[in-house]
């Protein structure tokens, strides 16, 4: 038997499980790019097998004007302390005598690093 026509038995005679429905999506807010150097970064995980650790994750703060990797991490886990680091780290490369930005903007996907309430707080501080 063809699967599509078990697919549509199934359904008949209601034998499928509901939908998953995947977790909430961030709504998007436009365009990555910057006039400035300064004030907008982005920053995501991405994930990179290795021989000898597995998968491990590559963090990496972007300026979204100059497209600059401002700050970068490997790390075979990679949690909510471990993304602030990254983060800090990028404040003191372009900030090197306060460590501060006035206004900064910094995109990040709905990741759980980046959702984690210290991630947040931290960052809003």
């Amino acid at each position: 038997m063809n699967s599509k026509r078990i697919h549509r038995l199934m359904k008949a005679e209601g034998l499928l499980r509901p939908a998953d429905h995947p977790r909430r999506r961030l709504p998007s807010t436009g365009n990555l790019s910057a006039e400035l150097p300064i004030p907008k970064w982005s920053t995501d995980l991405t994930d990179v097998l290795t021989t000898d650790r597995g998968l491990c994750h590559l963090m990496a703060v972007v300026d979204a004007c100059t497209r600059e990797v401002v700050a970068w991490e490997f790390f075979p886990i990679c949690a909510a302390a471990d993304a602030l680091s990254v983060v800090e780290r990028a404040l003191w490369a372009r900030f090197p005598t306060t460590g501060e930005a006035t206004d900064p903007i910094l995109k990040t996907d709905a990741g759980s690093q980046f959702n984690s309430r210290l991630f947040l707080t931290v960052c809003a501080r």
